[in-house]
């Protein structure tokens, strides 16, 4: 009863909707294609809620309200720079180091996660993998991260 089930798509005509679109806050809408992916990887982890979307009064189709369930810390904390902070979170600073390195150990049989010290989601080599294969739009990556075991 409190979440949205309609939105507005505000973007120009000619841009249409993505599978993957960041919306606020690290809610992300989700197109059925990338729904039925994360759901054939991850079965009845994550919540997915359906939203309508609109163009003024125009429909343009349905889309998700994604809410990734499984929030984890998977880095190898030892490896990571900058080291982590006294907030407990990993902060950038420009023109510093920046190098995050994820433990297979604590990332082994997750596909979608919550990186609780970064603040972003991340997910599998396979899903992407997979998301390639049926052409998913609207993932964006920087440079590949680094899985190196503790020790």
């Amino acid at each position: 009863t409190h979440m949205p089930t309609t939105f507005r798509y505000k973007a120009p005509r000619h841009q249409g909707l993505r599978d993957v679109m960041p919306f606020l806050r690290g809610t992300t809408l989700v197109s059925p294609g990338f729904r039925d992916l994360v759901e054939r990887f991850e079965p009845g982890v994550h919540q997915f809620l359906p939203v309508r979307m609109l163009r003024k009064d125009t429909h343009l189709g349905g889309m998700f309200l994604m809410v990734i369930a499984a929030r984890i810390d998977g880095l190898n904390h030892a490896l990571c720079e900058p080291p982590l902070g006294d907030r407990r979170v990993y902060v950038r600073q420009i023109g510093s180091t920046w190098r995050i390195v994820f433990d297979p150990e604590r990332i082994a049989g997750h596909h979608l996660w919550f990186e609780k010290h970064l603040g972003y989601f991340f997910i599998s080599g396979s899903l992407l993998a997979a998301c390639e294969r049926a052409e998913i739009e609207g993932l964006r990556f920087g440079k590949p991260q680094e899985v190196v075991p503790r020790g």
